[in-house]
């Protein structure tokens, strides 16, 4: 069945936002995989709790500028938005990038980039089986070495820290 003109505006529009959304995933990628590296330099010299704070001061104020332009309401409007915008804030950031600078002790910045390279993996597999969104075959050949990657990073030797370098 040919697509007409309003068809044609439509599948150019899926495009252009499935586009805008891979790169969005793909940026979201880079920013989990360098964050460790940088929270491993300064692991040496600042506790996991300075860290943290200092990361998502800097998150927050990078990312409100975005907010403000593309979201009509900041804030919620309800008891159960407040209660899931609270809760996002204290599992996600509290204890997982407090939890992910803290292992940094023992672990491998590398590693730990690595791991954080399945988040985007595990939302494509969560949309996938929630959404009902195409994984399509470039998806899943990234999926795979993703996966081979962190295998071979977790065999490895130093994957592993041999001894603690600071007080933290």
């Amino acid at each position: 069945m040919p697509l007409g003109r309003g068809g044609c505006q439509l599948l150019s529009l899926r495009v252009s936002q499935q586009l805008l959304g891979d790169l969005a995933a793909l940026l979201s990628a880079v920013f989990f995989g360098i964050h460790p590296l940088i929270v491993e330099q300064l692991r040496t010299q600042i506790n996991p709790i300075t860290i943290m704070t200092w990361s998502s001061a800097t998150s927050s104020l990078l990312l409100l500028p975005f907010a403000l332009i593309v979201e009509e309401q900041l804030f919620p409007s309800s008891f159960t938005g407040w209660f899931s915008v609270i809760a996002q804030a204290v599992v996600a950031q509290m204890l997982g990038i407090g939890l992910l600078a803290y292992s940094l002790k023992r672990l491998s910045a590398g590693l730990t980039s690595l791991v954080a390279l399945s988040i985007p993996v595990l939302s494509a597999v969560e949309g996938w089986a929630i959404f009902s969104e195409n994984l399509s075959l470039l998806t899943s050949v990234s999926f795979f070495v993703i996966l081979l990657g962190m295998y071979l990073a977790i065999s490895s030797r130093s994957a592993i820290k041999p001894k603690i370098e600071s007080s933290y």
